[in-house]
């Protein structure tokens, strides 16, 4: 459901609850106030899911270009990528870039694909890594258990946002969340909302 439902929805339920208020003070029986109750649910429900965005599985609208490079990698990268499905809003753009070694064109060190949402001012990456690397323990600030149960650690919890984890693959994943604005207020709750919905990527390309 879009932004333009949920906005419809939350006007709909709101003029419901003004109904049920004035039933209710009229002295309507009891059972009015269980709907007042649900409806009350309904509306906060609704409301709240226009501040935050989900994919509805792993895959994603790619353009001709970015379906292209996903075309062109190896089997066994493709099977590594790793992409987040929440957001906290959604992304209008999506792009993927692939990081090959310069010494050995032929190897690719990590993918990473980069989300954007231009209305919302931000942005978020997250890269995979197909190469023997380590993450920064040194610089953790926090050590965080996701709900996959991998342990990641949180590198910056200001702007950017920085997180490296190893996946149950065996990647080093490094996800990063940039607010184009200051104002924006997005938290670090948001970032880990973003670490947790990561999954494999699903791919027909």
């Amino acid at each position: 459901m879009n932004l333009i439902n949920y906005s419809n929805m939350c006007k709909i339920l709101i003029n419901m609850l003004l109904w049920m208020k004035i039933l209710l003070k009229e002295g309507f029986i009891i059972i009015k106030k269980y709907i007042f109750i649900i409806t009350s649910t309904l509306l906060i429900m609704g409301c709240q899911s226009v501040n935050s965005s989900s994919t509805t599985d792993n895959t994603f609208d790619l353009s001709e270009d970015e379906e292209k490079k996903l075309s062109e990698l190896p089997l066994e990268i493709k099977e590594e990528i790793i992409v987040p499905t929440t957001f906290p809003s959604e992304p209008d753009n999506i792009h993927i870039t692939i990081h090959r070694n310069p010494s050995n064109e032929e190897e690719i060190m990590y993918t990473e694909f980069t989300f954007v949402s231009r209305a919302n001012n931000w942005t978020a990456h997250l890269q995979t890594w197909h190469v023997d690397t380590s993450i920064d323990t040194e610089n953790s600030l926090n050590s965080i258990t996701l709900e996959n149960g991998n342990e990641a650690i949180l590198l910056k919890d200001t702007n950017p946002k920085l997180m490296e984890w190893v996946n149950s693959q065996g990647n080093v994943q490094t996800l990063s969340f940039i607010e184009d604005n200051e104002s924006s207020n997005y938290t670090v709750d948001d970032f880990i909302d973003i670490a947790n919905s990561t999954k494999k990527l699903e791919y027909s390309y």
